[in-house]
């Protein structure tokens, strides 16, 4: 049985350095010269402080000290509840609080260093291991004005947004829109990266019906994996951005559109692409993925349903909403299949109002949220299918849903 051990880092040099110990001595100066000079000596204590109390410290861990003489820590830790491995950053604030921030995550990092600049910005460097590659990554990042330059978007759910611009559910944008200003310099692949992982889009919509679940433009750098996107009005809008799409199932349209100098390659492998808009109109390599036969590269698929058929619809008896949770329950004509999870699983109520669900078992469904003020009720309900491979479905394509 593993023993969580509490993560109170008891950094011997952060503890020398914030208080001393053992006996410091001070000069007693006396005005007769002629009297031997006095040292009087002090005692001082360890003083213990607990950085992160939320998460189970592993070790490796790395200190520097700003110009102010406060220590900033970067260590290597899990969150209880959680899969993978984290580097931590955390600094003593001047208020006498430790603040803490994740600075990145993958399947697992290790070996995190610190080091502040000359401006006391801290970076860190830590080893990634990438689940897509044979090898490990060496990952540097900093941080200004309190925003790390590896942003991360994991394990969301993105249904009902509607947006008259841009993407319905997520816009990424790389730079600022400028027209009377030349674009910032685009940084390397170690300062600017966006994560995008584990994330279902569902229900969302854009006025155009172009980029209802996202799009990704004016020179993003971003590595995408793992997410479902269907059932939304207008699917996946990649534009003049270097991608990374792995293992993703995008059950529905999508585009790769514009290039511009400066920017790399996308690189695609892995995924299930359905309804291609248009033709691939950008540098970008295919390899393995299962795509419509107008998409170039290597050892592509054609595309087929692999899916298992594991949607669920029914009608609804009545409901009630919780201001005090912000839930609302349905309760159902009919019980839900026995032996399923649906967590977290999107649901489209009424053919049009997508919410998420917080449990549901038997006659119940309770959804986050209300979905609209009802004088006549609900009527209907889908729990749309997980999007999870079916056993005879080609091996290493697609995403696979953490919610089932």
């Amino acid at each position: 049985m593993r023993v969580r051990r509490s993560a109170i880092l008891l950094l011997a040099a952060l503890l020398v350095l914030l208080a001393g110990c053992g006996r410091v001595s001070t000069p007693v100066v006396k005005e007769d010269a002629s009297e031997p000079a006095a040292v009087a000596t002090h005692e001082l204590a360890w003083v213990v402080q607990e950085v992160d109390v939320l998460r189970s410290a592993l070790g490796r861990l790395s200190i520097a000290l700003d110009d102010d003489g406060s220590p900033h820590v970067a260590y290597y830790a899990t969150t209880p509840g959680e899969t993978g491995y984290e580097i931590w950053y955390a600094y003593l604030h001047e208020d006498g609080v430790w603040r803490t921030e994740s600075v990145g995550d993958t399947v697992g990092v290790a070996h995190g260093s610190l080091a502040l600049d000359g401006s006391g910005r801290p970076h860190v460097a830590y080893v990634a291991e990438n689940p897509s590659a044979t090898a490990q990554e060496l990952v540097h990042v900093t941080r200004t004005d309190g925003v790390w330059s590896a942003p991360e978007v994991v394990d969301n759910v993105f249904v009902g947004n509607i947006s008259g611009d841009d993407a319905g559910g997520l816009f990424i944008g790389g730079q600022e829109h400028r027209y009377d200003a030349p674009l910032d310099p685009y940084p390397d692949s170690a300062k600017f990266n966006v994560r995008v992982e584990g994330n279902v889009f569902m229900g969302n919509a854009q006025s155009s019906g172009n980029s209802g679940a996202g799009r990704i433009t004016m020179e993003t750098r971003a590595t995408l994996r793992n997410n479902i996107v269907a059932h939304n009005n207008g699917g996946l809008y990649l534009q003049r951005s270097e991608i990374v799409a792995e293992n993703n199932t995008v059950w529905q349209d999508w585009r790769v559109i514009e290039d511009k100098k400066g920017l790399g390659e996308s690189r695609f492998s892995g995924n299930i692409l359905k309804d291609l808009m248009g033709g691939i109109d950008a540098r970008a390599t295919f390899t393995g993925n299962m795509v419509p036969p107008v998409v170039p590269g290597r050892g592509n698929m054609k595309v087929e349903d692999v899916f298992v058929d594991d949607s669920v619809t029914g009608a609804i008896e009545s409901s009630s909403f919780d201001p005090l949770t912000l839930t609302t329950t349905l309760r159902l004509t009919e019980p839900l299949p026995t032996g399923k999870d649906f967590t977290a699983r999107p649901i489209n109520i009424d053919r049009g109002l997508w919410r998420v669900i917080k449990t549901a078992a038997e006659h119940e469904i309770v959804i986050w949220g209300r979905p609209r003020v009802s004088t006549t009720g609900y009527k209907t309900f889908e729990i749309p299918r997980s999007f999870t491979l079916r056993d005879d479905a080609p091996k290493g394509i697609g995403a696979t849903p953490i919610r089932n």
